[in-house]
């Protein structure tokens, strides 16, 4: 990256566990958070990642952004490479993307939570909360490392000038062990596909359902509400399902029903875009309490699609007026397809909020303004 860049505006770090072309939501979401701060503000980035990609590396540098990876995958490695990278250009933002299980093999992040914290007596450091800790019953490895999960939460959030998450779930749970009262912010998951700034009207796209995201969710979808899909469709007036998403698995239908299940694998963020622009409504098993924090359902938001929650559990989460989506259960429990002006207000509705409250540029504007207050 150029001087000339590094002067435009302020520079910022970003820590990242992957990047592509692993498939990575957190290296996603760092690189076109880089390209859109740096299309709003003429701030530039550097992408630290943790975890070199197995394939090899791809090319290290866009629109404001460079790469550069570690040349471990330590704490200690990595903390090194950051202060390099600030004695380089003391007057750097850093921002952390963290997960519980993206800087360790073993889920348990405390010696990596303790080495940022190290670095952050010298360096403010935001840390955006994507996931917090894990659950489990006591004969799954999550209930045995969930306690150390917790505290390394507890540690990162001391340690940050600011913290981020985009779930209000989350936030209540950091507000709840924000015992240095640091400044707490919401960010709702952008679309990594992009977006369409004015959708296809319903009645002119493709009537198919999507099914979308990792391969392990996409399993499950099929596993438990693989009998409804079908009934779905009909009420939504759908004659077919496109399962699109990385990974195999004997558990991936050939059919729901009568109706045929075309496999599309891997997409391109611009072939993802396209198929989701053109189809009518997308369908993704969460639990509906997290919602904010789905990218897969910002995507069907962002393409102006009918966005359908078949929910992994309802714990936590009461239906609220405006929903910018709707449970699979409303809809099953109508006793005849739905109208065609009650689909598009669900799409519009959806699309609306997305562009008000969601949006890439909406997720810049907001980081941009929590790394002010880092200082």
């Amino acid at each position: 990256m150029t001087d000339n860049l590094v002067m435009t505006g302020y520079h910022l770090i970003q820590v990242v566990s992957g990047f592509r072309p692993d498939v990575d939501g957190m290296g996603d979401y760092a690189r076109h958070l880089a390209e859109e701060l740096w299309r709003q503000s003429k701030i530039t980035s550097t992408i630290v990642v943790f975890r070199r990609p197995e394939t090899g590396t791809q090319a290290g540098n866009g629109d404001g952004w460079s790469v550069c990876y570690t040349s471990e995958a330590s704490p200690e490695v990595l903390v090194a490479e950051l202060q390099e990278q600030m004695r380089s250009m003391p007057m750097a933002r850093l921002l952390l993307h963290y997960g519980p299980y993206a800087y360790t093999s073993n889920g348990i992040p405390m010696s990596f939570a303790n080495e940022m914290a190290r670095l952050g007596k010298d360096t403010p450091i935001v840390v955006f909360f994507h996931e917090m800790w894990a659950h489990g019953w006591p004969w799954r490895r999550a209930f045995w490392t969930r306690r150390s999960q917790i505290d390394a939460v507890r540690t990162l959030l001391a340690a940050s000038r600011v913290g981020l998450s985009s779930s209000s779930l989350y936030l209540k749970r950091l507000s709840s062990m924000n015992e240095m009262q640091r400044p707490l912010a919401q960010v709702k998951i952008f679309s990594n596909m992009g977006s369409v700034e004015q959708p296809m009207p319903l009645q002119k796209r493709e009537r198919r359902l999507v099914v979308f995201g990792q391969i392990a969710t996409r399993v499950r979808l099929y596993r438990q509400f693989g009998r409804h899909l079908e009934k779905l469709c009909g009420i939504l007036r759908l004659d077919s399902v496109l399962d699109v998403g990385s990974g195999e698995s004997g558990e991936i239908p050939m059919r729901v029903g009568s109706l045929p299940v075309a496999r599309m694998g891997f997409l391109s963020e611009a072939e993802a875009s396209n198929l989701l622009a053109t189809s009518v409504a997308g369908v993704l098993r969460y639990e509906p309490s997290k919602w904010e924090k789905s990218g897969v359902l910002a995507s069907y938001q962002a393409h102006g699609m009918v966005p359908v929650i078949a929910p992994s559990s309802m714990e936590g989460f009461r239906p609220f007026e405006g929903m910018p989506f709707t449970l699979i259960g409303d809809l099953l429990r109508r006793g005849e397809p739905t109208r065609e002006d009650e689909m598009q207000a669900l799409a519009d509705r959806a699309h609306g909020f997305y562009q008000r409250e969601v949006s890439l540029a909406r997720a810049a504007e907001r980081i941009a303004d929590a790394m002010k207050c880092d200082q």
